[in-house]
């Protein structure tokens, strides 16, 4: 393979990513040639070059050398890669279930205008708020306040009202569905349901889209 030409490196690549269910981003044809020899040779270049540890990082994620994956996403994130945010927030929810630490690089990606991580954040509070009436336990307050500010926070960044909606109507929030009577409610409320239960391989952030799928997960 070390003949290949930077575009054929490229696809290697991309194929790579979607076989492990991530979305490529673009890089630098010199990075590209960095990226190919670590997920190819495992050949690393030390570089402090954000967006390559991003992918340095996520190599390390996915053959679960997580001490590695932190080293090199810590670069990516001192240089605002939000989606280094992303996934380590990820990492911390699923892996070391360390739930203040995921709180804390949802809200610096959050910082920067990172939507997903507006949702991602939501879906986190709207999950507790589901175990919690799943084992019949009163509902907090202060989780109801959290997932609709976050979703509101999305809202307000892309324009797009179905999270909110949604949160609202199975929520029966009815006062605050008014709101929206121009809009078609009962598709759109469908619709992210759809969403929220298929796979999110083909997102841009797939980490943050997998997420979604835990609307109902227990929290310890």
């Amino acid at each position: 393979m070390d003949s290949l030409s930077v575009r054929e490196m490229k696809q290697v690549i991309i194929a790579m990513l979607e076989e492990s269910g991530d979305s490529y981003t673009e890089l630098s044809d010199e990075n590209i040639v960095h990226v190919f020899n670590l997920y190819i040779n495992g050949t690393l270049i030390v570089s402090t070059d954000p967006h390559l540890n991003l992918y340095y990082g996520l190599y390390y994620q996915n053959i679960q050398s997580y001490d590695e994956m932190k080293k090199h996403y810590d670069i990516a994130i001192s240089g605002n890669n939000v989606e280094a945010m992303a996934n380590i927030a990820f990492y911390y929810d699923h892996v070391e279930q360390n739930y203040p630490m995921m709180i804390k690089y949802c809200k610096l990606a959050i910082k920067l205008g990172f939507v997903d991580a507006m949702i991602y954040l939501a879906v986190h509070y709207e999950a507790m708020i589901n175990t919690n009436r799943r084992l019949k336990l009163p509902v907090n307050q202060s989780d109801l306040m959290n997932a609709e500010k976050y979703y509101k926070m999305a809202f307000a960044k892309d324009g797009n009202p179905a999270h909110l909606i949604a949160f609202y109507s199975k929520n029966r929030m009815l006062s605050k569905l008014s709101l929206y009577r121009g809009e078609d409610i009962d598709p759109i409320v469908q619709i992210i349901q759809d969403w929220k239960a298929s796979d999110y391989r083909s997102s841009r952030t797939s980490r943050i889209r997998k997420h979604l799928d835990s609307t109902s997960k227990s929290r310890n």
